[in-house]
């Protein structure tokens, strides 16, 4: 049987973490080391559950992303995640699709 380190090494990459390197010096202007974003956090009551989850876990989310369109949410719906995100002084990114445009062939 071929382990997964195999197939990495047959590849040329390393067959796990390189725990031996160095951490980057690099930092957020925070100070933060890294950040944490929640992909797929769709509508309002998907982000009040990530955030909730984030909380019991004592885990900071920095982001949250969306990534079916923004055109599938109510500016109603839009508005709540925004205020909720404020308040929770996260980002939000929602994605400018599905677009409502023509579709061109090349």
């Amino acid at each position: 049987m071929t382990s997964a380190g195999d197939v990495l090494r047959s590849m040329g990459l390393p067959e796990g973490d390189l725990h031996s390197l160095p951490d980057s010096a690099k930092r957020f202007a925070d100070a933060a080391q890294y950040r944490v974003e929640a992909p797929s956090t769709e509508g309002p009551e998907c982000l009040r559950a990530v955030l909730e989850e984030a909380d019991r876990l004592s885990v900071q989310v920095h982001r949250v992303s969306q990534g079916s369109g923004v055109f599938l949410h109510t500016d109603s719906e839009l508005d709540e995640m925004a205020g909720i995100a404020a308040r929770a002084r996260v980002e939000v990114s929602l994605f400018a699709r599905p677009n409502a445009g023509p579709h061109y062939n090349a």
